[in-house]
């Protein structure tokens, strides 16, 4: 076989490698050169939220920040009419980078799910138990 031909067949084969590597996530990329973590570590702005199924519009007046780095740390923001109450705590990836978990920023202790992890698309799925009934909270951000 020609030398380009082999470079070839090795080209193909990794790019199907990775092409199959990177549709982890429901609704993520089929391809990206950046990995989860880069990804992941953004200023995330809460942009709509959904609580078993029925929307709840975000508020205008209340901002939801989460900024994640790419060593584990994070900082939280609430921000209302009031002030901005801020928090610091950390995050990290769990379920081979199927799910993340969060704790102590602005209360957001848990599991979260990821949906949709895109450079500046960032959807999570969070589900728990509420008096015997499965509750289902999605969580959409945009990133900066």
């Amino acid at each position: 076989m020609k030398k380009s031909n082999i470079i070839k067949l090795f080209t193909f084969a990794l790019l199907t490698v990775l092409v199959a590597s990177c549709s982890k996530y429901e609704e993520g990329s089929k391809f990206t050169v950046l990995t989860k973590k880069a990804r992941m570590a953004n200023t995330w702005t809460l942009t709509s939220y959904t609580y078993n199924g029925g929307d709840n519009e975000v508020n205008s007046s209340n901002t939801i920040k989460w900024i994640l780095e790419k060593e584990g740390s994070a900082t939280g923001s609430f921000t209302n009419g009031a002030g901005t109450i801020t928090d610091a705590g950390t995050w990290a990836f769990i379920d081979e980078k199927a799910s993340i978990i969060i704790s102590d920023i602005i209360g957001q202790n848990g599991t979260y799910e990821i949906v949709k992890l895109k450079n500046k698309d960032l959807k999570l799925r969070q589900t728990s138990t509420n008096n015997g009934n499965e509750v289902e909270e999605i969580w959409i951000f945009a990133g900066e």
